[in-house]
């Protein structure tokens, strides 16, 4: 019994017994973890993708390719519960935040804004499973 309501002279009160939907979330709790750690793959693979396309073709900032070292630098990786897109070329800081030099152009950012709905629903669909 989830409710229990209890009157006395004076006093009613109600318990709220949550122990049943606790233990049902605590049972999904490991399928949904090894779910989400799946998806977090495809959510890095998937930002990897949307990085070097908006480095490429100006999508989400202005382009940003030259040789294209910069772009074929990117990757996405995931961990556990993180995905992590990056760039080691020494100069990824200055194109995503700019220098005195030259104008930012946050395609890292950008694309994570733009994604972010996307990103939801790849969590979404691992809990669904």
């Amino acid at each position: 019994n989830k409710w229990k309501f209890i009157r006395r002279m004076t006093e009613l009160s109600i318990t709220l017994n949550v122990k049943e939907v606790v233990d049902k979330i605590s049972s999904k709790k490991d399928k949904w973890i090894k779910n989400i750690k799946n998806e977090m793959v495809q959510v890095a693979g998937y930002m990897d993708l949307k990085t070097k396309e908006s480095i490429g073709r100006g999508i989400n900032a202005p382009m940003a390719v030259d040789t294209g070292r910069f772009k074929g630098s990117v990757t996405g990786k995931a961990k556990e519960l993180e995905a992590t897109i990056s760039s080691a070329v020494e100069y990824a800081k200055d194109v995503e935040y700019g220098t005195s030099k030259m104008n930012e152009r946050p395609h890292f950012r950008n694309t994570l804004k733009k994604e972010k709905k996307k990103i939801v629903d790849f969590i979404k669909n691992a809990l669904k499973r």
